[in-house]
């Protein structure tokens, strides 16, 4: 069985990549796992926030079925909230025998607590979000341990630690939650951040069209007049985690698994650096968002000659991506396992289209719904009932609502289709977001709680 390792990184934004288009940013490591892999251009979370996206990656099911609404802040920190369920991890360890491990970033309640389907765990205790050069406090297994250094660097050496020191032969699945990219961005090697101060870099200076209010860490830790400074700094925090992929793969060249491995790089989330006038992601204003740049993930599959080279425009998600692991692992397991994810194994070994593999993507997070088809995003505000239809081909600021257009008029009533369809599965759920007035307090700052 193949090894797997999932880079999940932390409100890395899909537009901050040069392999997504982005020619300001260095990044060779990830620009050869793109190169030489399958890179998803289409690719989202299915709820645009740290904690519910994890916990939907290691699931398989959507927030209105885990129950994960929002990042787990100080009401939810002391609750295993993967408890009742059967994680990917588990699964893996279980029922085909993996040696799992994850590094760096958890992030779904009792950090410090090693769960027993991790067979090593190495996890960065306290309250998100941390400096990026501190000494840091992590749990390693059952014992604690204060580390300075650059935590992305920490990860990195502890993971290939790990690997060289192994003493079973058994497949390994590791997940590496690198945090870089998560504000405050201060604190990431100096040569990094200066090679773009010296660097002609272009800058966002959107204009909030839609007036809304920064919260959180958008508001927190970046005042406006240092934009340009933020995004050279978030610049540095990819080209730092680029750094550590690149170390990660030497290790496994020379412990001779780089052939043996599958190596998934993602992210939980997007972030707006300046889009639409935001520094942050959904949970970055009031009313909360689901633009594009909050959305969108990268998604890359690298598995050296076992895959087709290429770049894919088909819609696919974390719920997708734990079907595909299974499934590449035992098709005949993956056809008996509770999901809402699909498996896209089939587009890594093809470059045929595949056009209808996914119709729509559905992304929720608290009162809203968004359902993407083509290049149109269709938004329920389940607190109002409002309906809003963007055309980013034409409104890439998607400040303009087409639901009134008479050119769209038949357009509508498909999306209703779907918005219907969906509400029919999930109106039902112990956690369903159609009940999002009554859904548990897990961040403290929950704004919906309160509509």
């Amino acid at each position: 069985m193949k090894n797997i390792i999932v880079f999940f990184n932390d409100d890395h934004g899909q537009w901050a990549l040069p392999s997504y288009g982005n020619k300001d940013i260095r990044a060779p490591n990830i620009d050869y796992l793109s190169d030489n892999g399958v890179q998803f251009n289409n690719s989202f979370t299915p709820t645009p926030v740290c904690s519910p996206s994890r916990a939907s990656f290691f699931t398989g099911l959507r927030a209105s079925d885990h129950g994960v609404h929002d990042f787990i802040g100080e009401p939810g920190r002391d609750k295993d909230w993967l408890k009742d369920f059967n994680t990917l991890p588990s699964l893996l360890k279980t029922k085909f025998n993996y040696d799992t491990s994850i590094f760096g970033k958890w992030h779904l309640g009792q950090d410090d607590k090693k769960r027993s389907y991790f067979n090593h765990w190495f996890v960065e205790k306290g309250v998100y979000p941390f400096s990026h050069k501190m000494s840091h406090s992590f749990k390693e297994n059952n014992t604690s341990k204060e580390i300075y250094g650059f935590r992305d660097q920490i990860i990195t050496e502890k993971f290939n630690e790990w690997i060289k020191e192994r003493k079973n032969n058994k497949p390994f699945f590791s997940f590496i939650g690198f945090n870089g990219t998560h504000s405050p961005w201060e604190g990431h090697p100096k040569r990094l951040v200066d090679f773009y101060k010296n660097k002609d870099i272009e800058y966002k200076d959107d204009i909030n069209i839609q007036n809304m209010q920064q919260v959180l860490e958008s508001e927190t830790y970046r005042p406006q007049e240092e934009n340009e400074a933020s995004l050279e700094e978030y610049y540095a925090s990819i080209s730092h985690i680029d750094e550590c992929v690149g170390r990660i793969m030497d290790t496994l060249e020379v412990t001779n698994l780089i052939d043996e491995t599958i190596i998934i790089y993602t992210s939980d989330h997007g972030l707006c650096c300046g889009h639409h006038g935001v520094w942050g992601k959904s949970n970055g204003t009031i009313p909360s968002n689901l633009f594009e740049e909050s959305i969108r993930i990268p998604l890359i599959i690298y598995s050296g000659a076992n895959i087709v080279s290429q770049k894919r425009d088909n819609f696919v998600d974390h719920l997708d991506t734990y079907a595909t692991i299974i499934d590449i692992i035992d098709p005949d397991y993956y056809k008996r396992i509770q999901t809402t994810g699909k498996s896209f194994k089939k587009l890594l070994l093809s470059k045929a289209e595949y056009k209808q593999f996914k119709e729509v993507q559905i992304i929720e997070y608290g009162n809203l719904i968004a359902i993407k088809k083509d290049n149109f995003k269709y938004i329920v505000d389940l607190s109002t009932n409002r309906t809003y239809l963007s055309n980013l081909d034409l409104d890439s600021t998607e400040s303009l609502n087409f639901i009134k257009n008479k050119e769209y008029k038949n357009l509508v009533p498909i999306f209703d289709d779907y918005f219907n369809q969906y509400k029919k599965e999930v109106i039902n759920s112990k956690y369903s977001v159609f009940d999002f007035k009554n859904q548990v307090n897990i961040s403290g700052v929950e704004p919906w709680l309160n509509l």
